[in-house]
């Protein structure tokens, strides 16, 4: 990646983090989400980028969804649960606001604001 592409990279971020600011939910909250794709690694990248987000929006809460297994020969790939992937007191101890995906279902709409996007690649699709 070139210094130019960089560049505009993080100005675009800068651009997205103010406006992001003042931006919350009925509930009075930001919520991120990250994007399940590809295999179980990429997934924990994308949840580590995610934690790293939320605490450049403070007051934002962060929504850890299940990851997915690599999918098999016959096409299937399975669920992995995030509460038992996850040490939950080294989420709390870090400071870390979260979530987990099956937790805010019970009582969210499954509507999104905004959908921002990080990545040179075509966007997933979103179930």
């Amino acid at each position: 990646m070139g210094k130019l592409s960089m560049l505009l990279r993080l100005l675009n971020f800068s651009v997205f983090l103010r406006l992001c600011q003042p931006m919350h939910t009925s509930h009075g909250k930001l919520f991120i989400i990250p994007v399940r794709r590809y295999g179980p690694n990429n997934q924990m990248t994308e949840i580590k980028e995610a934690i790293s987000l939320s605490f450049l929006l403070p007051g934002s809460v962060l929504v850890i969804p299940n990851l997915m297994e690599h999918k098999f020969s016959d096409g299937t790939a399975n669920e992995m649960s995030s509460k038992e992937l996850f040490e939950i007191g080294l989420l709390t101890q870090a400071e870390v606001r979260f979530v987990f995906l099956d937790d805010l279902r019970k009582h969210w709409n499954g509507a999104l604001d905004v959908i921002v996007y990080f990545r040179d690649d075509k966007f997933p699709q979103v179930n």
